[in-house]
């Protein structure tokens, strides 16, 4: 939730000022075991669905695209940084199976 207040306070320049935070949020999500980039989506759409019962009729479809577009940066970025972590730790296992192959000749 502190990465969608971040958002929201700095919506005027929300690119420079959120994407390294939420790309080392992203990346930081490599830790839970097993997790997969499409779980960023439930996130959303639990968002959205909370957003909508609590706020009821004043989640009007502007209200609601605001949130959505607001949550597609997010989980963007959150990609990003989840993508660009399982890249990097793939090149590492790489390595090491290479260090490996080559030190058992």
């Amino acid at each position: 939730m502190q990465a969608v207040g971040a958002a929201v306070e700095n919506i005027d320049d929300i690119e420079a000022a959120v994407t390294p935070l939420l790309t080392g949020l992203g990346k930081r999500h490599i830790q839970f075991t097993g997790f997969k980039n499409e779980y960023f989506d439930a996130f959303t759409e639990a968002m959205m669905y909370a957003w909508h019962e609590e706020l009821k009729g004043q989640f009007s479809g502007e209200t609601s695209l605001a949130w959505a577009t607001v949550f597609e940066f997010i989980m963007h970025k959150l990609k990003e940084g989840h993508a660009a972590a399982l890249a990097n730790s793939d090149k590492v296992q790489q390595n090491l199976v290479s260090n490996d192959q080559i030190a058992s000749k």
